[in-house]
């Protein structure tokens, strides 16, 4: 008995895991880069203006963010395959 092209691709599991150490190390990088920017508003900010040293986390704080975005929301593939 043959079966059709839709139940044979319906069998077709891709590997992919979920990496647990990620997850709260996105979470920690996110908090402490928060944390960091939120300790530098009030003078430092008013005396050095967008100068101010710790305004260089600002960019680290919106990739970990992302980071920890795509860590939460997609899972990593062990394999790739490419097919000429």
């Amino acid at each position: 008995m043959e079966t059709s092209s839709a139940s044979r691709t319906s069998e077709i599991h891709l590997a992919k895991i979920s990496n647990m150490p990620k997850k709260p190390i996105s979470v920690l990088q996110t908090l402490w880069e928060i944390v960091t920017l939120w300790r530098m508003l009030g003078d430092r900010i008013a005396l050095f203006g967008y100068g101010a040293f710790g305004l260089t986390v600002a960019p680290y704080a919106i990739m970990s963010i992302v980071n920890l975005a795509t860590v939460l929301l997609r899972s990593e593939y062990t394999d790739v395959h490419l097919i000429h």
